[in-house]
């Protein structure tokens, strides 16, 4: 029988929110919830006209728990609502001139593609499962600019340290 070779990895954690005390997390979510809600209301035309017909305002969250009161969409609103108003229907953020790329999404969903991607979410996750800098991944995901293959996947390796193969 064949032994199996144990490869041990560093235990480091790739962000220091992976070992902050529940407390500090619970605070956390509520500023970046409020954050988002602020964001929405202000910036998007769709999300300043849901919020406004459900009574609510980004003032209105005031725990977590308010999450519960504000109003949310599901895909066929928003597929509605970018047909009649594209290519975003009101839920953009950003003037459109801003944009880097436009991502049409399996639905079809239009999604505005930032100038920068700065989302550590997906490279948390890769290092999580054990990438490390200097691996080499070798990206299969096709590139039919869909953000998942784009962004999550070959600009999120980088962070990590780890070399694209494509």
């Amino acid at each position: 029988m064949e032994k199996r070779r144990i490869v041990k990895r560093n235990t480091y954690f790739f962000k220091k929110l992976e070992t902050m005390p529940a407390e500090a997390i619970k605070a956390l979510q509520f500023e970046k919830t409020k954050d988002t809600l602020e964001r929405a209301y202000h910036k998007s035309p769709f999300y300043r006209e849901l919020f406004d017909k459900a009574g609510v305002k980004p003032e209105s969250f005031r725990k977590l728990e308010d999450i519960a009161r504000f109003p949310f969409i599901d895909k066929q609103d928003l597929v509605k609502d970018q047909k009649e108003n594209p290519p975003f229907g009101g839920f953009e953020g950003v003037p459109i001139r801003e944009l880097r790329r436009i991502y049409v999404s399996p639905g079809p969903i239009h999604e505005p593609g930032e100038m920068e991607y700065d989302e550590l979410g997906w490279a948390q996750g890769f290092y999580a499962a054990g990438f490390r800098p200097g691996d080499i991944v070798i990206n299969t995901f096709s590139y039919h600019m869909v953000p998942f293959a784009l962004n999550m996947v070959d600009n999120s390796l980088p962070m990590v340290g780890c070399i694209r193969m494509k």
